[in-house]
């Protein structure tokens, strides 16, 4: 299971109109073809690209990993469409091709918005779509996410806080990954960075055994830096804090520069630091 992203898509495609069977209407064809070099697409594409050639990598079968491409073109096609989207036929038309919720969480949703996204650079998808298609998507994400089954509330689950930085343009990534670690037995909280005193503030409410930074680009370093520092200053309990992101393709001495205990795009890897004691603050009485 990977954290962030991995590897570059380098074939060509072409978003189709066919929409599911009870959802089709008048035809859109959106041509994704490559026009210039690959150079040109941005952080979050190529992130997403690298999270799908990693995922796509764990499918043993030609067979499997065809179907999987064939289901993430349809639905960057169906999201993109200015014609209705209904998700919930979107979801049965991709159940009824033997797909499921972990198959469309992480493979098909990732591989569609990098389609879509890589068309918005190719100057084959204007703007617009794209934010039609994420919203699309992101709706797809919160309702495959409500199907997992809760655990038992005598279930302890490892506390998870994630915090997204800076660019919330990758809120979507963000979602599929909270999606992941909850699925690796987590509860996960999910935070915007506006705020280091809140962030502070949610630590020393306690129940966090890890927290995990997305960052997508190298200007939120600096931020992060000063916010790893507040929270080894100011929190009660400082659990083990880890980084992740498109930045991680950008720059090399992120740990050393933002003085995280780990960078990693490997989820196990992060969650196995909660197993670690978590450093507990130094009780200061006065004299």
């Amino acid at each position: 299971m990977t954290l962030f992203m991995d590897a570059y898509h380098h074939h060509p495609v072409r978003l189709s109109s066919r929409m599911p069977v009870k959802a089709r209407s008048a035809a859109m064809v959106v041509d994704l073809s490559r026009k210039r070099p690959l150079g040109a697409a941005s952080r979050h594409v190529d992130a997403l690209a690298r999270s799908v050639l990693t995922s796509l990598r764990s499918y043993p079968s030609a067979e499997t990993r065809a179907r999987l491409s064939d289901a993430a073109h349809d639905l960057a096609s169906w999201s993109a469409s200015p014609n209705p989207f209904d998700p919930d036929q979107v979801l049965t038309d991709l159940k009824e091709r033997n797909l499921g919720s972990a198959d469309l969480m992480d493979y098909c949703i990732p591989e569609a918005t990098m389609l879509v996204g890589q068309g918005w650079q190719d100057d084959a998808v204007p703007f617009w779509q794209v934010s039609l298609s994420g919203a699309r998507l992101y709706s797809l994400v919160k309702r495959i996410s409500a199907e997992w089954a809760l655990p038992s509330s005598r279930e302890r689950r490892l506390g998870v806080l994630l915090v997204i930085c800076g660019d919330y343009g990758h809120v979507l990534g963000s979602a599929l990954l909270s999606d992941q670690m909850r699925r690796a037995g987590c509860s996960v909280s999910v935070m915007m960075d506006d705020s280091r005193e809140t962030v502070v503030a949610s630590l020393n409410q306690g129940g966090f055994d890890l927290v995990v930074f997305t960052c997508s680009t190298l200007e939120v370093l600096e931020p992060v830096s000063h916010l790893v520092k507040q929270i080894r200053n100011e929190a009660c309990v400082v659990p083990p804090i880890v980084l992740g992101g498109p930045v991680m393709d950008y720059a090399d001495n992120i740990l050393e520069v933002t003085g995280v205990d780990l960078v990693t795009r490997d989820i196990k890897a992060a969650i196995g630091l909660c197993y670690r004691p978590a450093v507990h603050a130094e009780l200061k009485v006065a004299e």
